[in-house]
């Protein structure tokens, strides 16, 4: 995302795509993401939103300039019952 546009203002609308309340992805199954590990902010963003974590390291590890950066696994569990 640009250096402009991060912070939560500008991915809040995007979460609607999985927002219970829109009746979207995630009203009846879990919604999964991974993090980076040392990035307060957006755990912080996700936390506020619902999610929380696993306990698991993300499978994806990104590595820039030959540096892993460590993601964690967060969830937000289906609200609505399975029928």
């Amino acid at each position: 995302m640009a250096p402009g546009h991060v912070g939560g203002a500008a991915f809040r609308p995007r979460l609607g795509e999985v927002e219970p309340s829109g009746g979207r992805h995630g009203e009846d199954q879990d919604v999964y993401l991974t993090v980076a590990a040392y990035n307060e902010r957006a755990k912080g963003f996700y936390a506020r939103h619902g999610f929380v974590f696993t306990g698991q390291h993300g499978e994806d590890q990104l590595a820039i300039d030959g540096v892993v950066m460590p993601e964690l696994e967060m969830v937000r569990m289906a609200t609505a019952p399975v029928v």
